[in-house]
């Protein structure tokens, strides 16, 4: 059970014993980590560098389900389709875009979904600042919802914005962290309360 809820818990830390080879076979079986070492602070330097990585893993992993801030504008000559999905090239000003990202306007009013993203033909699981590159969407109709040179945001849920900056600012850009200041500044546009205290 200790395992299961708390992985750096479900360890054993053997000092200056030998472990049975029943015992390693069932440790595997179950998947607990053990450390051995005959010099104690060895071994609690092995498993604390070990925590500290599980710890650096589990966050990136949190950090990736967050839906992350960026900033885009439309590439004026680069519409390739209109509609029913628009496909048009863009530039990442700041942040960053992945496919299933919503977009906002600067006034705060919703665009619609990212549905793909792609350089020279590949298709890419994200784009970062400086990048140019072709996204496809399946909601607006570009000139009469979106124009060529429009700047774009990525519509990050308050919720996201608040976990970004209360537990994850240290691992956010300086140009994300400004995109998330820009996001709250278009979002109370239509919300006047949103992230209020931030």
């Amino acid at each position: 059970v200790v395992k299961v809820s708390e992985p750096i818990h479900g360890v054993v830390l053997g000092f200056n014993v030998k472990v049975l080879p029943d015992a390693q076979e069932e440790a595997l079986k179950l998947g607990v980590k053990i450390f051995q070492g005959n010099v104690i602070y060895k071994l609690m330097e092995e498993y604390l560098g070990w925590v500290k990585s599980l710890r650096e893993e589990e966050a990136k992993l949190t950090l990736e389900a967050l839906i992350r801030p960026g900033k885009l504008r439309l590439l004026p000559g680069y519409v390739f389709r209109r509609s029913k999905p628009a496909i048009f090239g863009v530039e990442v000003l700041a942040g960053r875009i992945k496919p299933g990202y919503p977009l906002m306007k600067a006034d705060g009013s919703p665009v619609g979904r990212i549905l793909q993203i792609q350089e020279r033909s590949e298709n890419l699981r994200e784009a970062v600042k400086g990048m140019q590159v072709a996204i496809s969407m399946k909601e607006p109709i570009v000139g009469r919802h979106i124009r060529e040179g429009e700047t774009l945001y990525v519509d990050t849920p308050e919720s996201h914005v608040k976990t970004l900056l209360q537990t994850y600012r240290d691992m956010l850009s300086p140009d994300e962290e400004e995109c998330l200041k820009e996001i709250i500044e278009v979002k109370r546009k239509v919300q006047p309360y949103f992230c209020f205290g931030l």
